[in-house]
């Protein structure tokens, strides 16, 4: 793996949780291959090395649409809808506590 990262073929992305107590907790790192490693994929007729190649690609142009955007026309909720919500959410918070029998 170190002579595939020195080579240019991997890129390697260290994580690392700060967790509330003040410890750090490394996770392991994540491993992606750059357009060149691609490349070599498919030079070596890799399955799929192709269409990995594609999603790169879309990725780095911002046209990946994994994660969703705002809808285009989305209107914010008024004050009258964000009460109305509000009392319905309170309403269903009371409505499941139970008191302790005596």
């Amino acid at each position: 793996m170190a002579d595939f990262e020195e080579a240019g073929l991997i890129t390697r992305q260290v994580r690392i949780i700060n967790n509330s107590d003040g410890t750090v907790r490394q996770l392991s790192s994540m491993i992606a291959f750059t357009i060149k490693g691609l490349k070599l994929l498919i030079s070596m007729k890799v399955a799929d090395s192709i269409l990995a190649l594609k999603n790169k690609i879309a990725w780095l142009k911002n046209q990946d649409k994994r994660f969703p955007a705002e809808r285009e026309g989305a209107r914010p909720t008024t004050l009258q809808e964000q009460t109305i919500d509000q009392r319905r959410f309170e309403s269903l918070a009371l409505s499941g506590i139970k008191p302790f029998p005596a």
